[in-house]
């Protein structure tokens, strides 16, 4: 099930490829698979990599490391902006993660990372709620 609905033409990781040329990809296929079509939005995942960072490449947009992670911050913010203004939106639950912690195993399972669900998830009025977190908000 989960090959027939992988579109294969989606740029996977490369860090040649800009994030917003992912983000925007995202945004016309949602907008003519489902919008127009009024079809009901399927659970996805999508995948934007520059997080990660490569070579400084100024030529090519990228002058600093930092820039990497400033052009996956932008595309996220992109898609969700375009997102919050669909009628998926009202029930829709956005889970933002990275694909690893970024540094080596301690006292805690290396495999952990961060996830951190959408604010407009939780209910009016609530309190937070932390386990074994770091950080709460």
């Amino acid at each position: 099930m989960l090959y027939d609905n992988t579109c294969r033409e989606f740029p996977i990781f490369n860090t040649n490829i800009p994030d917003q040329y992912r983000a925007h990809w995202f945004m016309k296929d949602v907008e003519k698979l489902f919008l127009r079509t009024r079809k009901p939005l399927p659970p996805f995942i999508i995948a934007i990599c520059n997080d990660h960072g490569s070579d400084i490449r100024p030529g090519k947009g990228y002058p600093y490391l930092a820039s990497y992670m400033a052009d996956n911050d932008l595309a996220l913010g992109r898609i969700v902006e375009f997102l919050s203004h669909t009628p998926y939106w009202k029930n829709m639950a956005i889970f933002v993660t990275q694909d690893d912690a970024g540094g080596e195993p301690d006292h805690v399972d290396g495999q952990r990372s961060v996830a951190r669900p959408h604010p407009y998830l939780l209910p009016r009025g609530e309190g937070r709620a932390c386990a074994h977190f770091w950080f709460c908000e």
